[in-house]
């Protein structure tokens, strides 16, 4: 789609948000990621979703002091005899409420797992690893890393940052879109930019929803589209570099329909007004994908990571005519546990079984220096809570290792259904956890002697004979 003249600075003008600085938590500042044209939504800390904060539709389920009001049918994840190494706060962090440390995971569920989809300030590594020992999660990806060079050197302030994490942090590094209007040849000008990410020490890339709804072509007037041949360059040079793609298009279908009581997003919507788009001079959802899948075809030997369950969570049926069509295309499942969750149950488990080899977990938390500034998928109305933190995680860790039916979604601000959990065996959810994304990645985070069970420990897996105990074959490996 080309956006009428004067378009793309319209919307600019409707939708940015400042990022000049690495101020990148939920402060007013872009979740995307980007240089400084955020696309609308992108005031997180990368460029999706927003909290069930204790403003969401769920906020009965909360007692208003930070604690979560008990759920009778939840799982009991609390186990006495936990290994108190999971929960413990890194020196100089903020320790966990006392609520948190008493419901931690069984020690038989502690498998080891990396988060590839994070937001992290440079100020806040203390916070991010005192969370991540809160909830068993060895390594994180964090996609906010920016652009290397002067005037700022953002990329390598965040690198720096993250060497207080001893190996438990990664930078992805992001594209300077603002050379697409400075340079000529701005593709290869970005593709140089990934190649000194990279020597810097930058694991991969990350490319924020700004491409394809807010950021500028090289004329000023229309939008760059997602499939843009000038950045053809970027693409090609990542692949060369062994650098994955996380890549976020699009948004929820419901920010293209009316924003109106009626829209299943009402309450995220009503939240945050301006992350609608309808009406609004961007593409239709349709042709923002249609690029997508596009880019995707044009570099086969590029892996791109979709975010959000392959940017399109509300048709997994879509999703794996991707991951069937394209050997480069992998997919995380962050902030969009609500969206699979609400689709049949045993479905979603045969999605995952057969593609067990292409799934990455992720969150989308973003991390601030202080609890107000702190993101669990989705920001509400107001600032997020310790009880939405434990909600976020529990809810996260039941959809996926019970078959419990019918319980509150991680970030209920996104929608007000249920949602079915999926009961996945250890052998599963240790590749989506972990081991994909050390494949991916060639990186593993270091493991603790505690953190790591041995295989086939107790846990609730499916009984012999149920034809949910044996893993899919392996995909093949990348050419």
């Amino acid at each position: 789609m080309s956006v009428p003249a004067g378009g793309a600075r319209e919307l600019v003008a409707i939708l940015s948000t400042a990022m000049l600085g690495l101020v990148l938590h939920t402060g007013g500042c872009s979740k995307a990621g980007g240089p400084t044209i955020a696309a609308k939504g992108d005031s997180k800390t990368d460029s999706n979703n927003n909290n069930g904060g204790s403003g969401s539709p769920d906020s009965n389920a909360f007692l208003g002091t930070g604690t979560a009001a008990p759920d009778p049918s939840a799982p009991a994840f609390a186990a006495p005899g936990s290994s108190a190494s999971a929960l413990t706060s890194t020196p100089g962090s903020q320790p966990a409420p006392a609520s948190m440390v008493s419901r931690a995971i069984p020690a038989a569920r502690q498998l080891p797992k990396i988060d590839v989809h994070t937001h992290i300030g440079p100020d806040s590594v203390d916070r991010a690893i005192a969370l991540m020992d809160r909830w068993g999660i060895a390594g994180c990806v964090n996609l906010s890393g920016m652009y290397p060079g002067p005037p700022r050197g953002m990329l390598e302030m965040q690198l720096k940052a993250a060497t207080a994490a001893r190996g438990r942090i990664v930078v992805f590094a992001n594209a300077n879109f603002r050379r697409v209007t400075r340079d000529k040849d701005y593709g290869k000008a970005m593709a140089a930019d990934l190649a000194e990410s990279k020597r810097l020490g930058a694991l991969g890339l990350k490319i924020p929803k700004g491409l394809g709804l807010g950021y500028p072509a090289s004329d000023g007037e229309h939008l760059l589209t997602v499939d843009d041949r000038g950045l053809d360059p970027l693409f090609e040079k990542a692949g060369q570099l062994g650098m994955p793609v996380a890549i976020h298009i699009g948004d929820p279908k419901a920010f293209w329909k009316p924003a109106t009581p009626d829209n299943e997003r009402w309450d995220e919507l009503g939240a945050h007004p301006e992350w609608s788009f309808y009406g609004q001079p961007v593409p239709s959802w349709a042709d923002l994908y249609a690029a997508f899948e596009r880019r995707v075809a044009r570099h086969p030997k590029t892996i791109f990571i979709a975010v959000h369950f392959g940017n399109d969570p509300e048709d997994p049926d879509a999703v794996a005519r991707m991951l069937d069509k394209y050997r480069n295309f992998y997919i995380d499942t962050a902030a969009r546990v609500p969206e699979i969750g609400r689709h049949d149950a045993a479905k979603m488990r045969r999605f995952f079984e057969k593609y067990q080899d292409r799934i990455l977990f992720g969150t989308d938390t973003g991390v601030g220096p202080t609890q107000d500034e702190m993101m669990y998928g989705s920001n509400g109305p107001n600032p997020p809570t310790h009880a939405d933190e434990e909600r976020f995680f529990l809810a996260t860790w039941r959809y996926f290792e019970t078959d419990d039916k019918q319980f509150e979604s991680p970030t209920p601000i996104q929608g007000r259904w249920k949602i079915d959990g999926i009961g996945l065996p250890e052998s599963i959810l240790r590749k989506v956890y972990f081991e994909n994304a050390a494949r991916i990645l060639h990186w593993k985070p270091p493991l603790g002697a505690d953190s790591v069970p041995a295989l086939g420990a107790p846990r609730r897996d499916p009984q012999p004979g149920s034809g949910r105990e044996q893993p899919a074959p392996s995909m093949p490996p990348l050419p």
